[in-house]
């Protein structure tokens, strides 16, 4: 799926493969595992960082919706 970029801002999506090496860079040091970890949630999910920061056990739900 292509998405155009708007032209009106300076906002830059990574590509896919451009997100797999961020995250595989943060896998191969440990000092940044914990980084992959939130790049990956992010990424997965689609929230904003401020969102995720903000995110408690207390609003995540395991079972399946229905």
């Amino acid at each position: 799926m292509e998405l155009s970029r708007d032209e009106e801002t300076t906002t830059y999506c990574w590509t896919l493969l451009e997100f797999q090496a961020i995250v595989a860079h943060c896998r191969e040091r440990n000092d940044l595992n914990w980084l992959g970890d939130i790049l990956l949630t992010l990424g997965l999910t689609g929230l904003r960082i401020s969102e995720l920061a903000q995110l408690r056990w207390s609003n995540v739900k395991l079972e399946p919706a229905g």
